[in-house]
């Protein structure tokens, strides 16, 4: 009886180290990812904050929406 506890506390023993170097494992990933996601590239925010900009890059947009081809646009003059 006295020889199962001793097993049962020393697995507990191991998963708790386990289960610890997990946690230390985890937060160290997280601190050290430093990524960053741009959804917009520089220069597109910088178009979007110019009003005259903006309003070519609009025009830009829509007509994409109506021909569906992007080679058809000024998209690459504003961006």
């Amino acid at each position: 009886m006295n020889n199962n506890k001793n097993l049962f506390d020393s697995l507990i023993g191991v998963f708790g180290v386990i289960a610890l170097f997990a946690i230390i494992y985890n937060t160290i990933k997280t601190i050290a990812n430093k990524t960053e996601t741009n959804v917009i590239s520089e220069k597109a925010l910088k178009a979007i904050q110019n009003p005259d900009e903006a309003i070519r890059l609009r025009k830009a947009i829509d007509e994409y929406h109506e021909t569906g081809d992007w080679s058809k646009t000024e998209i690459n003059t504003i961006l």
